[in-house]
């Protein structure tokens, strides 16, 4: 399926090791223009009723999920993971699986560890993927560039977090529309 086939009816939102200890690798300027859009989507994603998972790498030496995403969840119900593909551990495959979810939007740390990996083994199980570049990160700009040039060059969809949502409305008729205009608003005001 390509990016122009995804429906909102069919469509999961994951979050990809967002953890404490490997936001201290990041650069902070850079975090806080990644963390909206990853809420964003989050917020938008489970007002639509859709999935949302969330995974923890080793979370016994990365801590858990970052507090502003947790806060932002409706039920907070990490994988916990040891490979770095989430596809790697049997619960994500058979919650995804269980979802009917047949297109992933990929959010989180690092682009070019654990989103590249989980990005290229959904794709080869047959999902479509998303991996909106504003709501990834890597410690690196040069890492972060390469694991995105490298997952597209694969046939992975690289888009924004502003345009996978707009595709998925499809329409300013859509009822949540208002409701992603205000968040938007948020954004660009700061608040």
């Amino acid at each position: 399926m390509d990016f122009y086939g995804t429906k909102l009816t069919d469509t999961a939102l994951v979050l990809v090791d967002i953890q404490e200890r490997l936001l201290k690798l990041m650069k902070p300027k850079i975090w806080d223009s990644v963390l909206p859009r990853i809420l964003l989507l989050t917020d938008m994603l489970q007002f639509l009723e859709r999935p949302v998972f969330v995974t923890e790498q080793y979370p016994e030496g990365l801590g858990s999920t970052v507090k502003a995403v947790k806060d932002r969840l409706n039920a907070f119900q990490p994988l916990e993971k040891s490979t770095f593909s989430c596809w790697g551990q049997v619960s994500f495959q058979e919650n995804l699986r269980r979802s009917g979810a047949g297109t992933v939007v990929l959010t989180g740390m690092e682009a070019h560890i654990c989103i590249h990996e989980t990005a290229m083994d959904l794709k080869k199980n047959g999902f479509n993927v998303i991996v909106p570049a504003d709501a990834v990160i890597s410690s690196g700009k040069l890492k972060w560039q390469t694991g995105l040039r490298q997952m597209e060059q694969a046939g992975i969809h690289i888009s924004s977090s502003e345009t996978v949502l707009f595709h998925l409305l499809g329409s300013c008729n859509h009822p949540a529309f208002g409701k992603m205009i205000s968040l938007l608003k948020e954004i660009s005001t700061g608040n």
